[in-house]
């Protein structure tokens, strides 16, 4: 799973959690070389961090502050 959290001067205001996008890599293998399916684990597990570095995104102070002070009007 991957939360994505919206922090505001270290304060939490907004927050949502993803389901992760799964994927049984092994499940088609059967027994054979151990070594292709901890290849396959490893590629998954590189993927699952792509994803998870894609939902972070920084808003500088200052725009965050002008959504704010337009969504009280």
């Amino acid at each position: 799973m991957v939360k994505i959290q919206a922090k505001a001067k270290g304060r939490i205001i907004a927050s949502r959690t993803l389901s992760a996008l799964k994927k049984d890599v092994t499940g088609y293998l059967y027994g054979g070389d151990i070594t292709r399916k901890m290849k396959l684990r490893e590629k998954q597990k590189r993927g699952k961090k792509k994803l998870s570095a894609h939902g972070k995104v920084n808003i500088p102070q200052d725009v965050f502050v002008k959504m704010m002070r337009r969504g009280e009007s």
